[in-house]
């Protein structure tokens, strides 16, 4: 999952694909371009410091 607005757009973070396909509702063929929200640490500067939920 890239996180193209996120410091720079440099940071990727990864996702279980099941869990996106659960949260958007679409198999995993259209999830090209779909946009979803999640809570991340603002201060975080790699994904491991994201703590992503939701």
């Amino acid at each position: 999952m890239a996180l193209d607005d996120w410091y720079g757009g440099q940071i990727l973070a990864p996702a279980d694909t099941s869990i996106i396909e659960a949260a958007a509702g679409r198999p995993r063929r259209q999830l090209a371009d779909t946009q979803l929200w999640v809570m991340a640490r603002l201060t975080a500067q790699c994904a491991e410091e994201l703590d992503l939920r939701q």
